[in-house]
């Protein structure tokens, strides 16, 4: 009888009848080819196309374009990567018309009765190629609906996560999708190509916008993320970088709106306490490389802003750098909140699974 491998690669060759190591054997193959990760962070739009409870994602543009016209066509469209070879079957459930291509390639177009009968779907199987693979949607608004569903069958078990498209967005997860347009001006669909590329070729508004409005632009970080609400606070964290080989006294200097408090390493350094805030400075002596700098910030009355600047008093070099790192964001600060002001919220030195932030109130 033929063998699948020689007797002396086997584990009994080496370890005979001792199962335990055997076993520790297959554990630790597994461990090496599978190492523990930590999770990764990435950017997405709370205003973009989200998964409801059964893991679909709902492209219910009707409810976004309540003004679209009977005719017109938006697309919406997503990158999937893939580290191997892979099947996945997919449910479209239907609004109204819908095209769907794969790799740029048909995959299912809607009939009439799809169109027309509430709650109907279709499972479809897709198979996913090592590397990127493309999702391509054209949505065509009638009156009998606008949109679809689509995601994994059994969503929770086998997911389907998808990112950004365009170079824009690279990084970012979600869909990308399109103001309507008049007629159908992607008659074919896109495939990998061209969602790697910047998305112009169709001179189409794609959504959700990637900047600030002009209005938008113009406020503070903090009212421009969490408006104004007198009372709250939020949190504003970055990495403070200095170079050089020996320590160096910096100044951090500023202002706030409200009360305010900057943390170095764990350790309060400045602060404004009245209930309009005032100045900020502080003069610390640090080592080179990386510190933790968290700036907690109570709204105030008619504005939440805080304004920080840094200066080094000896040659070296100091730089702003995003704490974690965030998959299609380029920001060095990362924003919390905003939460209910509790006086004296403890703020602790960062370790590897240590919360920055403790809301344990504090008596005195």
């Amino acid at each position: 009888m033929p063998h699948y491998f020689h007797e002396l690669e086997s584990a009994h060759s080496r370890f005979g009848e001792d199962e335990s190591a055997v076993l520790k054997l297959l554990a630790d193959r597994y461990v090496g080819a599978n190492p523990q990760a930590g999770f990764i962070y990435r950017t997405f739009y709370a205003s973009g196309i989200l998964q409801n409870e059964e893991g679909l994602y709902e492209l219910d543009l009707g409810r976004r374009f309540p003004e679209a016209k009977p005719g017109q066509t938006s697309y919406a469209c997503a990158l999937v990567w893939s580290d191997g070879e892979r099947s996945l079957d997919l449910v479209l459930r239907f609004m109204g018309p819908v095209r769907l291509y794969f790799n740029g390639e048909l995959a299912y177009r809607s009939n009439v009765i799809d169109e027309i009968k509430p709650g109907a779907s279709v499972k479809l199987s897709l198979h996913f190629v090592k590397g990127w693979n493309a999702l391509f949607l054209a949505l065509r608004c009638t009156a009998a609906g606008f949109g679809c569903l689509l995601g994994a069958d059994e969503a929770k078990v086998r997911i389907l996560n998808v990112l950004s498209p365009f170079t824009g967005r690279a990084g970012q997860a979600g869909w990308a999708y399109s103001e309507p347009a008049d007629g159908d001006p992607i008659r074919d669909g896109w495939g990998c190509d061209e969602l790697l590329g910047t998305g112009e070729a169709a001179g189409l508004r794609w959504l959700p916008e990637v900047e600030w409005d002009g209005a938008a632009s113009r406020k503070p970080p903090l009212e421009r993320l969490f408006g104004l609400q007198p009372g709250r606070q939020a949190y504003a964290w970055t990495k403070l970088c200095c170079s050089g080989s020996g320590e160096a006294w910096l100044v951090l200097e500023g202002a706030a709106s409200g009360p305010a408090e900057v943390w170095v390493n764990g350790s309060l350094t400045a602060a404004a306490e009245g209930p309009k805030g005032g100045p900020l400075y502080a003069r610390i002596k640090l080592p080179p490389g990386k510190h933790d700098l968290l700036v907690r910030s109570v709204c105030g009355e008619g504005a939440w802003d805080v304004t920080l600047t840094f200066r080094s008093e000896s040659p070296q070099a100091l730089e702003l750098a995003a704490p974690l790192p965030v998959h299609g964001s380029d920001q060095a600060w990362l924003y919390a909140g905003s939460v209910r002001s509790r006086r004296g919220a403890a703020v602790r030195r960062m370790g590897p699974h240590r919360p920055l932030v403790s809301f344990e109130e504090r008596s005195g």
